[in-house]
């Protein structure tokens, strides 16, 4: 939390109390310029992120190593809760939704 304090997401009001800032209102999904969803889609995958030493040592990619193909759109596809994630932050720069 204090990382995020720090970056000015959030403010410590009191002691352990935090609220979100002005900036962290952003990240409410009711929010007329919520950047939630592409919040959420770009702030990885911990599946993905554990294989990175797996990566550098065979230099496959992490899709790859996940699910056994090299396309990263099979990849979401072939799970509806990681493509309803990717679609919902996706803000039309892939042209398609899965």
């Amino acid at each position: 939390m204090r990382t995020l304090v720090a970056a000015g997401v959030f403010a410590e009001e009191k002691p352990n109390r935090f609220g979100l800032t002005s900036l962290g209102q952003r990240l409410r999904s009711d929010a007329p310029d919520s950047v939630r969803a592409a919040a959420v889609l770009l702030s990885g995958e911990p599946d993905l992120e554990a294989l990175l030493l797996s990566c550098v040592r065979t230099g496959k990619t992490a899709v790859e190593l996940a699910s056994g193909t090299t396309n990263w759109i099979d990849y979401y596809q072939s799970d509806p809760a990681r493509a309803a994630v990717f679609n919902a932050g996706d803000d039309g720069t892939f042209q398609r939704s899965l």
